[in-house]
């Protein structure tokens, strides 16, 4: 009994032990992340569309990037619903001779009859 219990206190202390360690290392983490971060305080430029300079070209540019990509999206949203159309428009032409070769076989009589060769 003894020696299972003595067992047990050191798988416990090993553990608690390797938590200890592991929030250690967290804390050190979370300390060097907060002192690089507010260390170092450089001065945060605003780029001319944010900082309101609209007549720089860096303003173009970036009004020119958003219609770019406007473009983009609307030319690939309008080939994905130009293909459904062209879909939905070719299975109701299959869908119309389907039903008019229907019509026809069911108007004349026995057509398979007279494709059997005669034996008289």
């Amino acid at each position: 009994m003894t020696a299972t219990a003595s067992i047990r206190e050191q798988g416990r202390a090993t553990m608690s032990s390797s938590r200890r360690l592991a929030d250690i290392r967290v804390a050190d983490s979370v300390f060097n992340f907060q002192l690089s971060t507010f260390n170092f305080q450089l001065p945060l430029l605003a780029c001319a569309a944010c900082f309101g300079q609209s007549d720089s070209p860096l303003a173009h540019g970036f009004n020119w990037g958003i219609i770019s990509l406007l473009g983009v999206v609307i030319g690939v949203l309008g080939a994905f619903s130009t293909f459904f159309v062209f879909l939905a428009k070719r299975s109701a032409m299959v869908a119309t001779s389907a039903s008019q070769t229907t019509m026809q076989s069911a108007q004349t009589p026995s057509a398979t009859d007279h494709s059997r060769p005669t034996t008289d």
